[in-house]
Protein backbone atom coordinates (compact mmCIF):
# COMPACT_ATOMS: atom_id res chain seq x y z
CA UNK A 1 0.00 0.00 0.00
CA UNK A 2 1.54 3.27 -1.17
CA UNK A 3 0.62 6.70 0.09
CA UNK A 4 -0.50 9.13 -2.58
CA UNK A 5 0.34 12.82 -2.54
CA UNK A 6 -2.40 14.63 -0.64
CA UNK A 7 -3.64 17.76 -2.33
CA UNK A 8 -5.23 20.23 0.07
CA UNK A 9 -5.68 23.30 -2.09
CA UNK A 10 -9.31 22.45 -2.85
CA UNK A 11 -10.35 22.40 0.79
CA UNK A 12 -12.58 25.30 1.75
CA UNK A 13 -12.31 24.92 5.49
CA UNK A 14 -9.12 25.56 7.42
CA UNK A 15 -6.80 22.58 7.38
CA UNK A 16 -5.28 21.39 10.63
CA UNK A 17 -1.83 19.95 9.94
CA UNK A 18 -0.55 17.44 12.50
CA UNK A 19 3.24 17.62 12.47
CA UNK A 20 4.86 14.25 13.16
CA UNK A 21 8.29 15.55 12.19
CA UNK A 22 9.64 15.41 15.75
CA UNK A 23 10.49 11.76 15.26
CA UNK A 24 9.79 8.64 17.23
CA UNK A 25 12.04 6.73 19.65
CA UNK A 26 14.08 4.00 17.96
CA UNK A 27 13.61 1.51 20.80
CA UNK A 28 10.55 -0.67 20.24
CA UNK A 29 8.73 -0.15 23.54
CA UNK A 30 9.10 3.67 23.81
CA UNK A 31 8.24 3.90 20.10
CA UNK A 32 5.00 1.97 20.54
CA UNK A 33 4.15 3.98 23.67
CA UNK A 34 4.58 7.24 21.74
CA UNK A 35 2.46 6.03 18.81
CA UNK A 36 -0.23 4.82 21.20
CA UNK A 37 -0.22 8.15 23.08
CA UNK A 38 -0.63 10.14 19.85
CA UNK A 39 -3.39 7.80 18.67
CA UNK A 40 -5.33 8.20 21.93
CA UNK A 41 -5.13 12.00 21.79
CA UNK A 42 -6.31 12.13 18.18
CA UNK A 43 -9.11 9.62 18.80
CA UNK A 44 -10.25 11.70 21.77
CA UNK A 45 -10.58 14.69 19.45
CA UNK A 46 -12.26 12.72 16.66
CA UNK A 47 -14.84 11.28 19.04
CA UNK A 48 -15.67 14.74 20.41
CA UNK A 49 -15.94 16.18 16.91
CA UNK A 50 -17.91 13.25 15.45
CA UNK A 51 -20.51 13.22 18.21
CA UNK A 52 -20.93 17.01 18.28
CA UNK A 53 -24.04 17.57 16.18
CA UNK A 54 -23.33 21.19 15.28
CA UNK A 55 -19.67 20.64 14.34
CA UNK A 56 -18.27 20.86 10.83
CA UNK A 57 -16.32 17.74 9.76
CA UNK A 58 -12.69 17.86 10.81
CA UNK A 59 -9.88 17.93 8.26
CA UNK A 60 -6.58 16.60 9.63
CA UNK A 61 -3.46 16.11 7.53
CA UNK A 62 -0.67 14.11 9.19
CA UNK A 63 2.83 14.91 7.94
CA UNK A 64 5.13 12.03 8.85
CA UNK A 65 8.71 12.28 10.10
CA UNK A 66 10.64 14.38 7.58
CA UNK A 67 13.93 12.68 8.49
CA UNK A 68 12.69 9.20 7.64
CA UNK A 69 13.18 7.39 4.35
CA UNK A 70 10.07 7.05 2.18
CA UNK A 71 9.51 3.51 3.40
CA UNK A 72 9.92 4.47 7.07
CA UNK A 73 7.50 7.35 6.63
CA UNK A 74 4.95 5.10 4.99
CA UNK A 75 5.30 2.51 7.74
CA UNK A 76 4.83 5.21 10.39
CA UNK A 77 1.63 6.34 8.68
CA UNK A 78 0.18 2.86 8.40
CA UNK A 79 1.04 1.98 11.99
CA UNK A 80 -0.44 5.21 13.37
CA UNK A 81 -3.66 4.90 11.37
CA UNK A 82 -4.03 1.25 12.45
CA UNK A 83 -3.42 2.21 16.07
CA UNK A 84 -6.06 4.95 15.87
CA UNK A 85 -8.57 2.45 14.52
CA UNK A 86 -7.64 -0.02 17.26
CA UNK A 87 -8.13 2.56 20.01
CA UNK A 88 -11.38 3.70 18.43
CA UNK A 89 -12.73 0.16 18.22
CA UNK A 90 -11.79 -0.55 21.84
CA UNK A 91 -13.52 2.51 23.20
CA UNK A 92 -16.20 3.36 20.64
CA UNK A 93 -17.06 0.14 18.82
CA UNK A 94 -20.61 1.27 18.04
CA UNK A 95 -19.44 4.18 15.87
CA UNK A 96 -17.71 3.92 12.48
CA UNK A 97 -14.15 5.27 12.37
CA UNK A 98 -14.12 8.67 10.57
CA UNK A 99 -11.61 7.72 7.86
CA UNK A 100 -12.62 10.59 5.61
CA UNK A 101 -11.47 13.17 8.14
CA UNK A 102 -7.80 12.17 8.28
CA UNK A 103 -5.11 11.91 5.63
CA UNK A 104 -1.39 11.21 5.60
CA UNK A 105 1.38 12.52 3.39
CA UNK A 106 5.09 11.77 3.07
CA UNK A 107 5.68 15.17 1.51
CA UNK A 108 7.96 17.22 3.77
CA UNK A 109 6.12 19.81 5.83
CA UNK A 110 8.12 22.54 4.11
CA UNK A 111 6.77 21.37 0.72
CA UNK A 112 3.19 21.20 1.99
CA UNK A 113 3.41 24.77 3.25
CA UNK A 114 5.11 26.15 0.11
CA UNK A 115 3.00 24.29 -2.48
CA UNK A 116 -0.41 24.63 -0.92
CA UNK A 117 -0.42 27.94 0.96
CA UNK A 118 0.94 31.41 1.22
CA UNK A 119 3.24 31.50 4.24
CA UNK A 120 1.32 34.39 5.77
CA UNK A 121 -1.83 32.21 5.92
CA UNK A 122 -0.17 29.48 8.01
CA UNK A 123 0.14 29.55 11.81
CA UNK A 124 2.17 27.10 13.89
CA UNK A 125 0.69 26.83 17.39
CA UNK A 126 3.33 27.00 20.10
CA UNK A 127 3.02 27.67 23.84
CA UNK A 128 6.40 29.45 23.73
CA UNK A 129 5.50 31.89 20.93
CA UNK A 130 5.73 35.60 21.83
CA UNK A 131 2.67 36.42 19.71
CA UNK A 132 -0.88 35.64 20.81
CA UNK A 133 -3.68 34.60 18.49
CA UNK A 134 -6.43 37.14 17.93
CA UNK A 135 -10.01 36.43 16.95
CA UNK A 136 -9.67 38.27 13.64
CA UNK A 137 -6.74 36.02 12.62
CA UNK A 138 -9.42 33.52 11.60
CA UNK A 139 -10.16 35.62 8.53
CA UNK A 140 -6.73 35.02 6.98
CA UNK A 141 -5.66 31.62 8.37
CA UNK A 142 -5.84 28.72 5.90
CA UNK A 143 -3.80 26.18 7.85
CA UNK A 144 -3.03 25.66 11.52
CA UNK A 145 -0.09 23.42 12.43
CA UNK A 146 -0.17 21.42 15.65
CA UNK A 147 2.98 19.60 16.77
CA UNK A 148 2.36 16.01 17.81
CA UNK A 149 4.49 16.42 20.93
CA UNK A 150 3.57 14.13 23.81
CA UNK A 151 5.48 15.12 26.97
CA UNK A 152 5.43 12.47 29.67
CA UNK A 153 8.11 13.42 32.18
CA UNK A 154 9.39 16.85 31.21
CA UNK A 155 7.81 19.52 29.06
CA UNK A 156 9.86 20.31 25.97
CA UNK A 157 10.57 24.03 25.57
CA UNK A 158 10.74 25.95 22.27
CA UNK A 159 10.49 22.86 20.06
CA UNK A 160 7.37 23.94 18.19
CA UNK A 161 8.51 27.56 17.96
CA UNK A 162 11.81 26.38 16.47
CA UNK A 163 9.90 24.35 13.89
CA UNK A 164 7.92 27.44 12.93
CA UNK A 165 11.16 29.38 12.41
CA UNK A 166 12.53 26.59 10.21
CA UNK A 167 9.38 26.75 8.09
CA UNK A 168 9.42 30.56 8.06
CA UNK A 169 5.80 30.76 9.21
CA UNK A 170 4.17 32.64 12.04
CA UNK A 171 4.06 31.01 15.47
CA UNK A 172 1.40 31.96 17.99
CA UNK A 173 -0.02 30.77 21.29
CA UNK A 174 -3.52 30.70 22.65
CA UNK A 175 -4.69 33.70 24.71
CA UNK A 176 -5.27 31.64 27.84
CA UNK A 177 -7.46 32.79 30.76
CA UNK A 178 -5.78 34.47 33.74
CA UNK A 179 -5.91 31.34 35.89
CA UNK A 180 -3.69 29.55 33.36
CA UNK A 181 0.02 30.15 32.79
CA UNK A 182 0.35 32.00 29.44
CA UNK A 183 2.86 29.38 28.23
CA UNK A 184 0.91 26.33 29.42
CA UNK A 185 1.72 23.33 27.15
CA UNK A 186 -1.70 21.83 26.46
CA UNK A 187 -2.59 18.31 25.42
CA UNK A 188 -2.94 17.56 21.72
CA UNK A 189 -6.66 16.72 21.95
CA UNK A 190 -7.37 20.01 23.76
CA UNK A 191 -5.51 22.01 21.11
CA UNK A 192 -7.27 20.17 18.28
CA UNK A 193 -10.69 20.71 19.84
CA UNK A 194 -10.26 24.42 20.51
CA UNK A 195 -8.62 25.08 17.15
CA UNK A 196 -11.29 23.23 15.18
CA UNK A 197 -14.07 24.96 17.11
CA UNK A 198 -12.53 28.34 16.28
CA UNK A 199 -11.46 27.99 12.64
CA UNK A 200 -14.12 25.60 11.34
CA UNK A 201 -17.10 25.96 13.68
CA UNK A 202 -16.69 29.76 13.74
CA UNK A 203 -16.91 29.94 17.51
CA UNK A 204 -15.27 33.06 19.02
CA UNK A 205 -11.67 32.29 19.96
CA UNK A 206 -12.18 32.98 23.67
CA UNK A 207 -15.21 30.69 23.84
CA UNK A 208 -13.51 27.93 21.85
CA UNK A 209 -10.52 27.99 24.20
CA UNK A 210 -12.63 28.19 27.35
CA UNK A 211 -14.78 25.23 26.29
CA UNK A 212 -11.74 23.14 25.33
CA UNK A 213 -10.05 23.88 28.65
CA UNK A 214 -13.19 22.91 30.55
CA UNK A 215 -13.29 19.54 28.79
CA UNK A 216 -9.57 19.13 29.54
CA UNK A 217 -10.23 19.70 33.25
CA UNK A 218 -12.98 17.08 33.23
CA UNK A 219 -10.63 14.56 31.59
CA UNK A 220 -7.73 15.36 33.94
CA UNK A 221 -9.19 16.56 37.26
CA UNK A 222 -6.11 15.53 39.27
CA UNK A 223 -3.65 17.58 37.24
CA UNK A 224 -5.20 20.00 34.76
CA UNK A 225 -2.12 22.32 34.74
CA UNK A 226 1.55 21.66 33.99
CA UNK A 227 2.66 25.15 35.02
CA UNK A 228 1.62 27.29 37.96
CA UNK A 229 0.44 30.87 37.47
Amino acid sequence: QRLAHVSVSSKKKTLIICDLGYGLPKERRPRLEKINAIAKQVVSFLLWQTTLSESAPASLLFVVNNDSSDDDGEIQSIILRDRMKHVWKQEHASLPFPDAQIAFTKDPLQDVVVKEFSRDTVVYLSPDAPDVLRDDDNESVEAMIVGMIIDRKQVAVNRSMSRAKQLDVKSARWPLPKDWHPNEPLNVDTILEGTHDWVNNNKPLGSAISDALQRHKLRHPARPHHKCV
